[in-house]
């Protein structure tokens, strides 16, 4: 979906790159009902992470008997070489 790969690029930039939650993302976006589209946020995270565009880690505060797919990444910009 362009318009989360559109968000997540624009947050990392209002962020100042620092490091912020893929729930953040959707909840701007979809204030009530943002958990239905967590898992789309989550997918295009990690299409960008293959892309080389950011970086994305696990939130270690959340229960770990919470399906991966539903849990809130960690987005980060890319490591610069």
């Amino acid at each position: 979906m362009e318009v989360l790969r559109t968000a997540i690029l624009d947050m990392l930039r209002r962020k100042k790159a620092q490091p912020f939650a893929s729930s953040e993302v959707v909840q701007q976006m979809y204030p009530e009902d943002w958990e239905q589209f967590l898992n789309d946020v989550n997918n295009v995270s990690r299409e960008m992470q293959d892309e080389g565009l950011i970086r994305v880690s696990f939130d270690k505060q959340q229960n770990s008997s919470d399906s991966s797919s539903t849990k809130t990444l960690i987005i980060s910009p890319p490591i610069k070489l």
